[in-house]
């Protein structure tokens, strides 16, 4: 694995932590320190088709936290037959939420 992914998985999984630990708010909080995060990783990396797929991988890790997330959070009598309507749910909410924050916070990555 490319070191620029391993180590952003890594301070991605420590912010991730302590803004669950901390119960902060995905869109004004989370979203903007892992984008902070994932620029900052980015702008160390010269060239443009390796920022782009550390980039990439980052945004799809943090994804899958966040999917994982939400299940986690579903009731225990959850009908099983919806899981994939609520995996698609949580994906379709990531996106919304990642494009709302790049745009409002002006933030690019890649």
């Amino acid at each position: 694995m490319n070191q620029n992914i391993k180590i952003g998985k890594s301070v991605i999984d420590q912010v991730y932590k302590l803004c669950i630990d901390e119960l902060l708010d995905d869109e004004a909080e989370l979203f903007p320190m892992v984008l902070h995060v994932l620029k900052g990783i980015s702008n160390v990396i010269d060239a443009k088709n390796e920022k782009e797929l550390v980039t990439n991988e980052l945004v799809k890790y943090f994804k899958g936290l966040y999917i994982d997330r939400w299940l986690s959070q579903l009731d225990e009598d959850f009908q099983a037959d919806s899981l994939e309507e609520e995996k698609q749910n949580a994906a379709d909410t990531f996106d919304e939420i990642l494009e709302d924050v790049i745009e409002n916070y002006n933030i690019e990555v890649a």
